[in-house]
């Protein structure tokens, strides 16, 4: 409650001090002066303190008036007029959103609407009539006295509000200007104010009141709202102090109408470095938050960075472990397989020997019937079984030991004249391209980069598949060519492309996994052929994909460099092939 009252007398006093400056400016009439500081000030309390403060701005207001000619029912109803002003204003500043910092455009609208034009007519209106009925004032006069009243509680709302608002708050970090810019800028204002309202009336002195509007600019841009509140009280003091003594570009008939044009050059001067400086705090937030954001982004892309950049090197390990894997269990299988190939010959020529020796004569014919039987039949097909199966079996063997290779082998990165490849590369296929009455056209096909023998490998995949898999029902035709890459000049995607089967859309995302093999019934294989090209393509730093429509034809796209590798990824390959190679050596 101490506190309550301290803070209630606090604004008191300095009402009543604001005020006896305000009346010392009023000319007309004793209680209505074109300035008045405090309205200002009832709003910046009510505003910072809350509106339960009321009481310190109804009895500074009663203090003040009541030191005038006006009776008391006259300054009652001025001192309710005052307060209603101060409590209106702050309600509709709250309700619409307004905050102090003067940081926002829209902050700045609601202090010139709510506090500087709305709220202000309340009082005016209030005070203006209690004058009249009083009879302090003829109504003749109300008009008149009305727009005085209603302009200077209006600046005062628009000069010391944001002056009191932002000086109450810590000075903002991002504001640029330092102490010599500020000091500069301060002996600026004044020398150009003394120049322009120091002086005896003169017309020229019009055009130079606008030499105010870059210093307010100045201060806008960078000191913020606090330097422009600052500027524009301090030329707002030196202004009415001259226009007073009848100096400067202002001066009219009499003193009040001097005061009001004034007050009214005052307004625009505020507003606009108010807009100014809110402006610039926006664009200097949003500055912020985009340099924020920025940083967040690039802490963000390096963590993911180094995550991705772990996650590969593991996934490099665990491939080179998976493929020292499947070739040490190839390796192992071979032995095993190679015996039992052998002694399934083996048995097969026993079997032979033994059928020889059934056949004597000396063997009873019931034995001879029994042996031939279990010989030319059971044993047989057993043995052709198994030597089916160890065909299969090595088959197999071989292609995972291919696969390991594509994965394994030490590539030498060098210029390849893929167009002359690929004509070198048909043409050993002429009898095949003959048998099927296919057609092959290769456009111009720029050179790549990598190893040659790889690459080779990679297109006489892709060609043979082409003529493996025709559509009868019409001419093959095998279209080879190439285009540019639209995410990466460093790399351009070549393409074989036929009108052959297709691959039906369920099983094209198997295309290019192991052992799959989409048209079983049309080619000998194993189903590594595509997979091969993968691997291939993949150590090449490129990619591979498919489009195919089933009964029209697919096209098969690699994504090959065209410029040279860099030094580094020449030693990361070279190092990954040397360990392969040390590992395959130690098996």
């Amino acid at each position: 409650m101490a506190q309550y009252l301290g803070r209630v007398a606090a604004v008191t006093l300095a009402y009543v001090v604001a005020g006896r400056v305000g009346l010392w400016l009023a000319f007309e009439h004793g209680s209505v002066s074109p300035v008045w500081p405090p309205t200002g000030l009832a709003l910046s309390a009510l505003l910072l303190l809350g509106r339960s403060y009321w009481p310190g701005v109804f009895l500074g207001a009663l203090i003040v008036n009541g030191l005038t000619p006006v009776s008391w029912p006259g300054v009652l109803g001025v001192a309710i007029g005052n307060t209603v002003e101060a409590v209106a204003g702050v309600y509709l500043l709250e309700r619409s959103g307004f905050r102090k910092a003067f940081e926002r455009l829209e902050d700045v609208f609601r202090l010139v609407f709510f506090g500087s034009l709305v709220s202000t007519a309340i009082s005016a209106t209030i005070g203006v009539a209690s004058l009249c009925l009083v009879r302090s004032a003829p109504w003749h006069m109300a008009g008149r006295l009305w727009w005085q009243w209603w302009l200077g509680d209006g600046m005062g709302d628009l000069v010391l509000v944001p002056l009191l608002l932002t000086w109450s708050r810590p000075r903002p970090s991002r504001a640029p200007g330092g102490r010599i810019e500020a000091l500069l800028l301060g002996f600026g204002l004044v020398s150009i104010g003394a120049w322009v309202f120091l002086r005896p009336f003169d017309k020229r002195l019009l055009d130079d009141s606008y030499w105010l509007f870059p210093f307010v600019v100045g201060a806008a841009l960078r000191f913020g709202q606090r330097g422009v509140a600052t500027i524009t009280v301090g030329a707002s003091g030196i202004a009415i102090f001259g226009t007073v003594r009848g100096l400067g570009p202002f001066t009219s008939e009499s003193t009040a109408s001097s005061l009001m044009l004034l007050q009214a050059f005052l307004g625009v001067l505020a507003a606009t470095g108010l807009i100014l400086g809110a402006v610039t705090s926006e664009r200097r937030s949003a500055e912020e938050t985009i340099r924020a954001l920025n940083e967040d982004l690039e802490r963000r892309v390096q963590a993911r960075t180094v995550e991705l950049a772990t996650a590969n090197r593991e996934l490099t390990k665990t491939n080179e472990e998976n493929e020292a894997f499947v070739f040490s269990v190839s390796h192992d299988l071979r032995s095993p397989l190679v015996n039992l190939e052998g002694f399934s010959a083996e048995l097969a020529l026993s079997a032979k020997e033994l059928r020889e020796v059934v056949e004597d004569e000396v063997v009873p014919a019931p034995t001879r019937s029994r042996a031939t039987r279990l010989l030319d039949v059971d044993m047989r097909e057993s043995i052709q079984f198994i030597q089916t199966a160890v065909g299969r079996l090595s088959g197999h063997i071989d292609a995972l030991l291919r696969l390991s290779r594509a994965g394994r082998v030490e590539y030498r990165s060098e210029r390849v004249e893929l167009e002359r490849m690929v004509l070198r590369i048909v043409e050993s296929m002429h009898g095949t391209i003959v048998m099927r009455g296919a057609r092959i056209d290769v456009a111009a096909l720029p050179p790549a980069f990598g190893d040659a023998t790889a690459l080779e490998q990679v297109f006489a995949n892709l060609i043979g598949n082409a003529l493996n898999y025709l559509d009868e029902a019409r001419p093959l035709v095998i279209r080879i060519g190439s285009r540019a890459s639209s995410d990466d000049a460093a790399f351009r995607t070549y393409f074989v492309e036929d009108n052959g089967l297709g691959i039906p859309a369920g099983l094209q995302r198997k295309a290019f996994q192991a052992f799959q093999r989409l048209h079983p019934n049309r080619a000998k294989g194993e189903g590594l052929g595509l997979a091969i090209v993968r691997r291939v393509v993949e150590r090449h730093g490129g990619s591979t994909w498919l489009e195919s429509t089933e009964g029209q034809g697919s096209c098969f796209h690699v994504k090959l460099p065209v410029v040279p590798p860099t030094t580094a990824n020449e030693s990361t390959l070279g190092a990954a092939d040397e360990r392969a190679k040390d590992s395959e050596e130690a098996r």
